[in-house]
């Protein structure tokens, strides 16, 4: 695979990805469509780390990096508990962390556990 292809997948990928995540903050909140954002994709990459074998490179790519890393984010959950707790606002951030982070390793198990080893 050349460099601009692995580029591509991944660029294809993060578009889809990032749009996910923005539509879901739409839906839902800021809080809790990032928070359902982390949990789908720690769930969705879960799957395809368990599932990609034989896939080709350019798949892996798009959906792996590209899709499941954009629509997750690490940042955007960093600035939005910190944002909340400098507005004296605890429990939204207690939710926004506890649901990203917890849900987020939940449906790791549970896919880990649906897809198993």
């Amino acid at each position: 695979m050349t460099p601009w292809l692995a580029a591509l997948a991944v660029a294809a990928g993060g578009a889809v990805g990032a749009v996910l995540r923005w539509a879901l903050a739409r839906w839902l909140g800021e809080g809790a469509g990032l928070a359902l954002a982390n949990v789908v994709g720690s769930a969705a990459l879960t799957a395809i780390v368990l599932r990609a074998t034989g896939w080709p490179p350019p798949v892996v790519l798009l959906l792996a990096t590209g899709v499941c890393g954009a629509l997750t984010s690490w940042s955007t959950l960093a600035a939005q508990v910190w944002w909340a707790a400098v507005q004296g606002r605890w429990r939204v951030a207690a939710r926004v962390l506890g649901g990203s982070l917890g849900g987020g390793l939940a449906a790791v198990l549970l896919t880990w556990s649906a897809l198993g080893r």
